[in-house]
């Protein structure tokens, strides 16, 4: 009982670092968007992912250990595909990587106060409803893709929040790849659900996120008809960790 009250606290007072530190952040989105409209795409994200995030996780007292990122190409920008546990994701994966990426993301964030205005220039929306929405969308992850940055995709859409290590995949982040043919870069977070639990509404606690990287998956000369051997070779990687850290923590 005193866990999950602390747990609580600890969720609320995450939830009011994360909107206090968006806050302070006006001023510095508002120059860029005033001043340097051109930079702001860039100098948004590598504040995102470089300070916004580290110092997140600095002062909620979590730390995101990865393994595996000397796979990694330093001059290559790819389809990045993470799995989705709990509601604090984005920060993890924002955190561990030395690169910069957009995200596709549902068109419901635009409509958060503060966060919306922040965000926007920053990631992909989509409406998955709407098919002129993903239509849309699509051309704007292919256009990104091509000014060098990296996207990065939930291939299962929404977060996890069944008892299953992952949920069905979706096709569209292995489709972009193989149309653009970049790689696909692959993050597992092996034990977000012991951070931040997904099946209670605040849920928080210090500790250490394990994050692993694999080799990543060449899309050289692959095709369409090549999509399910694509989605079935990540999902076998993320599984992979997914099993090895459950057995090696002895976790739920």
């Amino acid at each position: 009982m005193l866990a999950r009250i602390f747990r609580t606290i600890w969720a609320i007072y995450g939830v009011v670092i994360f909107f206090l530190m968006l806050i302070l952040s006006l001023p510095f989105f508002i120059m860029m968007f005033a001043f340097f409209p051109q930079k702001v795409d860039v100098w948004g994200l590598t504040y995102a992912h470089k300070i916004f995030a580290k110092v997140f996780c600095i002062l909620t007292l979590i730390r995101v250990k990865e393994y595996n990122r000397d796979m990694l190409e330093p001059n290559e920008n790819y389809i990045v595909v993470g799995n989705h546990q709990s509601s604090m994701d984005f920060v993890f994966h924002a955190l561990a990587t030395n690169r910069i990426y957009k995200w596709l993301a549902k068109k419901e964030i635009d409509n958060i106060p503060v966060m919306g205005f922040i965000v926007r220039r920053f990631v992909i929306f989509v409406a998955r409803k709407d098919v002129t929405s993903r239509k849309a969308s699509m051309q704007a992850l292919n256009e990104a893709v091509e000014k060098g940055f990296s996207i990065f995709i939930y291939p299962e859409g929404t977060r996890n929040v069944t008892k299953k290590a992952l949920k069905k995949f979706h096709t569209g982040a292995f489709r972009i790849a193989i149309e653009t043919q970049k790689s696909i870069a692959i993050q597992t977070i092996a034990n977000a659900r012991q951070i931040s639990n997904h099946r209670r509404l605040l849920d928080l606690r210090p500790g250490i996120i394990h994050l692993y990287w694999d080799k990543p998956i060449s899309t050289k000369g692959l095709t369409l008809e090549d999509l399910p051997r694509l989605s079935e070779k990540v999902r076998a990687t993320m599984m992979k960790y997914l099993k090895e850290e459950k057995k090696r923590f002895n976790l739920e």
